[in-house]
């Protein structure tokens, strides 16, 4: 590395990590010196000075026209355990050079443990025609899109053998390093050796890896969802592809083999979602989600069914559009075969019959609209907001979308876009939100018109009534995982290839690597949990790049070029990997992988040390990390307008970026070597009050660890308790309601429609009527609705031990019916699992099965308490106590001390200080006059015995009546006294 960026990233983590523990937060530093720091070029044996090599950062794409040298004569490579890392070298040449080869050794570290590694060779897409300034504050000079011959097909170097360098042409090189769950941690080192024609070494380079001591789990956080077909015209197999995804922990969106319930990828802890289909299209319609019941019923009586359950989600539709927009198109000769919301309700209540637990139903939403269709006929400004929905919170209103999964441009805080003029230049402004071009669209009825409507439309600004699509959909997924106690509600993202979409982090051919790597950190900011594509091997375009570039030739490549004008195209759109004939006279592939694909599992894996971090060490520190990268979906390192003003000025966006991702690897594994903490988060502080339309934040403080975590609060105007009905009536058992409700705080107004109960199935009740069908009451009127026919799911009464029957169920009246069919023991399904014992129980650790109460675990003993002496002493206010308790958990033995009496002096207890209620002070008194009754008799002789003998305790007033002889002290002396006194009293 160049030794002056390579000194100040060393310095920031140790930094780091040198504040941790002066603080107490960790207990040993992360990483030692890097060799690198010290490194000193290397001369080859036959050193080649016409030949320049240096390293970049992988995620760095180079171009052919990128001949500066970075100065960086080596790279370490800094890495978990089970990951997957790159170094990326360069070669250069004035002339071209032929029949070079390159090699790299193992990396070894000093006990001689080995990390294979492999070259893997970069080829290049001639991108032209890009319209490079419609980034955000960009010009030529500054965009971060790129033109000219850019990295992209990359195949192993091994496949290739001898390779020609271009001559005024860079060729970049990946060095691939893998590592696995129990490679040692440590420093690394391994050799690089170029080779020319003749054999003779003519560049050489140590290159170095540190492997974290923490390791990358084979269940993969970020879920992800790419579609590909079964194209092969250009050779491989859709099994190939799905593989070589799932190397790179992307998931492709349909398992190989089909969906039946012994399909091993539903077990896979890399296959995080499977998409629910009995089509295999694409989409399946409504005609044939009446057999996804059969499926379920495959599916569910699987012994591996608590699995994978979650796993599963429905694609249900696709971009939802306004009716009216799509009626529009087609007048003019367009398509209008896209789906609406109307859809989205359709397909998910015919999902919801048909499947029987709840569904998790993804919706890839692009722009919001009015609704209902063909209900507004004038400006939507003229009509008052309770009068106007729009189709986001009709989606929210009918529970119909569970997996919300917006453009990336959904994320664009008002703050960004408040600094143009969004409202006046949303078709071709550089930033963007789901309000858009079709947010406005309206119809006025004009026979005359092709469809008998005149279109109007254009800007409507949704997020002022509902507030931004970010915190309204974060509250429903709030508000109902809540409410249904599920984690289904869950927030996802997708991104399309788009010239207007540039300024967005992606992994489009013509974007940064640093931008496809930024998306998944971007991700985790912004709480998505899943991302999908549509879609990965579009290789039917209608375009072929044939252009003969970097130091292979007669290369085809179809990377998916969609041209959006005449003056520029977008690369890489359907395209994320290609098949292995693309690349003619390379042997031995399955398939030839990307750079990009590399980039988005660099990234993947980032983000599950991410979240890995958050904890250990608390999720506003881990954010504040991301934060140093990343503000905002359009305020990040890579824009003009991102500030970088804290890093030293020699230091680009590349070099910042790792300077940070060693930061987040280094403190957690500083946090890793501490411990891990079985996390007891406390009730919660709130942080940010909640507003009307804006979440707040809700920040819990582990009890045992003091990290935080932080809550969405849902905005006011979701959780609902704000409003109060002003007007309208609910439904009825026969008709449907309609209220108007006022928020108290905002005086916002908003309609609520709800279904008459006759057609609501909350209010159906079921019973058997006959064999074929059961009847349906209203729970409220208990009149007869309908007579319908039963819908069977299918149950195995089987148990592990014991043999059964396939048994169909009515899913609303539960009739059932033997089917005949015999079915044997399921069989134990094991798993290995420990319990801790407590002091009182006894754990195990073994295989148990999950099905029944089998085990053939080991007991382990429960540990009996700790018992300590604790004791307090009573006071005058409160009990004390004295006893045992247990160090380890909440046992004890504890006898209370009551509380004990006050001791006054001079008017004060000389215990706890509180103030005697009959101290009179300085009052005047008589001696001997101890009732204070201004006799002095033997009432008064019997009361001064009592406290000489101590069964009365004096006030201060009697102490000083009592002392009759004045020395101090009331004793056996002065009750002679007032007795001689008491005696000639009368």
């Amino acid at each position: 590395m160049k030794k002056t960026l390579k000194t100040l990233l060393l310095s920031l983590a140790m930094a780091v990590l040198l504040t941790a523990l002066c603080v107490g937060a960790f207990t040993s530093a992360a990483v030692s010196d890097d060799p690198a720091d010290s490194y000193i070029r290397q001369e080859a044996p036959y050193e080649d000075a016409s030949l320049s090599m240096w390293f970049e950062h992988s995620f760095k794409k180079v171009l052919t026209k990128d001949i500066t040298p970075s100065g960086m004569d080596t790279y370490s490579v800094y890495m978990a355990k089970n990951e997957i890392e790159n170094a990326q070298f360069v070669l250069y040449s004035d002339t071209t050079k032929t029949g070079l080869t390159a090699s790299v050794t193992s990396f070894t570290d000093k006990n001689g443990n080995e990390i294979p590694a492999s070259i893997y060779y970069q080829m290049y897409i001639t991108t032209t025609d890009l319209d490079v300034t419609s980034v955000w504050g960009s010009t030529e000079e500054t965009s971060i899109i790129r033109e000219g011959e850019t990295p992209d097909p990359m195949v192993p170097l091994a496949s290739i053998g001898r390779f020609q360098l271009n001559g005024g042409k860079s060729q970049a090189f990946y060095i691939r390093v893998k590592t696995a769950e129990d490679t040692p941690a440590g420093w690394y080192s391994a050799q690089l050796d170029i080779k020319n024609s003749s054999g003779q070494v003519v560049k050489t380079a140590t290159v170095f890896c540190y492997v974290w001591d923490f390791v990358i789990s084979e269940k993969t956080e970020f879920q992800t969802s790419i579609y590909f077909d079964k194209n092969t015209a250009y050779g491989g197999t859709y099994k190939g592809f799905f593989d070589y995804l799932l190397e790179n922990r992307i998931v492709g969106m349909d398992i190989p083999d089909g969906l039946n319930p012994y399909n091993p990828y539903l077990r896979n802890d890399r296959v995080n979602t499977v998409r629910v289909g009995v089509s295999g299209g694409y989409m399946d319609s409504q005609t044939n989600i009446s057999q996804y019941g059969e499926l379920y019923s495959k599916l569910k009586n699987s012994p591996y069914w608590d699995e994978f359950k979650d796993k599963l989600y429905f694609y249900t539709v696709d971009e939802p559009m306004g009716q009216e927009q799509q009626d529009a198109v087609a007048a003019i000769g367009g398509q209008n075969s896209r789906h609406t919301v109307n859809d989205v309700i359709v397909r998910d209540q015919l999902i919801e019959e048909y499947w029987g637990d709840m569904a998790a139903t993804c919706v890839p939403y692009h722009q919001d609209h009015p609704y209902p269709y063909y209900y507004y006929n004038r400006p939507l400004d003229t009509y008052e907001d309770y009068e106007k929905t729009d189709g986001t919170q009709v989606m929210i209103d009918t529970d119909s979308c569970r997996v919300w999964c917006p453009l990336l441009t959904a994320f664009t805080p008002k703050e960004e876009l408040a600094k143009i003029d969004y409202a006046n230049d949303y078709m071709t402004s550089p930033i963007r939100t789901i309000t858009g071009q079709i947010s406005g669209m309206y119809t006025i009825k004009n026979p005359a018109s092709l469809l008998g409507y005149d279109y109007f439309g254009g800007f409507h600004d949704w997020d002022a009534i509902y507030g931004e699509f970010y915190d309204r959909t974060m509250s429903d997924i709030t508000i109902k995982n809540e409410k249904y106690n599920t984690d289904t509600y869950k927030m996802w993202t997708y991104l399309a290839g788009s010239n207007n979409q540039y300024t967005y982090c992606h992994h489009l051919i013509e974007s940064t690597g640093l931008q496809t790597k930024m998306l998944f950190w971007q991700c985790y900011q912004q709480d998505i949990t899943g991302y999908l594509y549509y879609y990965a091997n579009e290789w039917n375009a209608n375009e072929i790049d044939t252009t003969v570039t970097g130091a292979l030739t007669r290369l085809e490549w179809n990377p998916g070029i969609t041209r959006y004008s005449d003056t520029y195209n977008i690369y890489g759109a359907g395209v994320l990997f290609y098949g292995p004939n693309h690349a003619k006279g390379l042997r031995g592939l399955t398939y030839v992988g990307t750079v990009r694909i590399e980039l988005m599992r660099d990234g993947i894996e980032e983000y599950q040390m991410l979240k890995m971090l958050e904890d250990y060490v608390g999720e506003k520190e881990t954010k504040d990390i991301v934060g140093k990268v990343s503000k905002n979906v359009v305020n990040y390192l890579s824009l003009p307008n991102f500030s970088v003003s804290g890093w030293e000025s020699g230091m680009d966006e590349y070099d910042i970026m790792a300077a940070v991702r060693l930061e987040m690897g280094n403190t957690l594994e500083a946090a890793v070597a501490k411990g891990h903490c079985d996390h007891d988060f406390d009730e919660g502080e709130v942080i940010l009050e909640a507003t009307c339309l804006e979440v707040g934040t809700l920040r819990r403080t582990c009890r045992s660890c003091g990290i935080t975590t932080d809550d969405i609060i849902p905005t006011l105007h979701a959780e609902g308790s704000c409003y109060e009905k002003i007007s309208g009536n609910a439904a009825t058992c026969e008709t449907d309601g309609e209220e108007v409700y006022r928020c108290s705080i905002c005086s916002n107004r908003k309609t609520v429609k709800t279904t008459a109960f006759h057609s609501d199935r909350e209010h159906f009740v079921y019973e058997y009527n006959s064999a074929n069908a059961h009847t349906v009451y209203c729970d409220t009127c208990n009149e007869k609705i309908n007579v319908v026919s039963h819908l069977y799911f299918t149950e195995d009464t089987a148990t592990c031990t014991e043999g059964g029957e396939m048994v169909d169920v009515c899913r609303y009246c539960k009739y059932s019916v033997e089917t005949g069919e015999k079915t044997e023991a399921k069989g134990h399904n094991l798993v290995t699992k420990t319990v801790e014992p407590t002091c009182t129980e006894d754990g195990y650790s073994g295989a148990v099965c999950k099905n029944c109460d089998y085990s053939e675990a080991e007991v382990i003993p429960a540990t009996g308490h700790d018992l300590v002496d604790v004791a307090l002493d009573a006071t005058c206010t409160e009990e004390g106590y004295k006893g045992t308790e247990c160090t380890k958990c909440d046992y004890s033995d504890i006898t209370v001390l009551p509380v004990i009496d006050h001791s006054y002096v001079d008017g004060k207890c000389e215990n706890c200080g509180a103030e005697d209620p009959d101290y009179s002070g300085d009052a005047e008194y008589t001696l001997g006059d101890m009732d204070g009754d201004s006799k002095i008799n033997a009432k008064d002789a019997n009361l001064l015995k009592r406290i000489v003998s101590g069964s009365l305790t004096p006030t201060d007033i009697q102490r000083k009546t009592g002392d009759i002889n004045g020395d101090g002290a009331v004793n056996a002396i002065d009750a002679n006294l007032i007795t001689r006194l008491a005696a000639g009293a009368n």
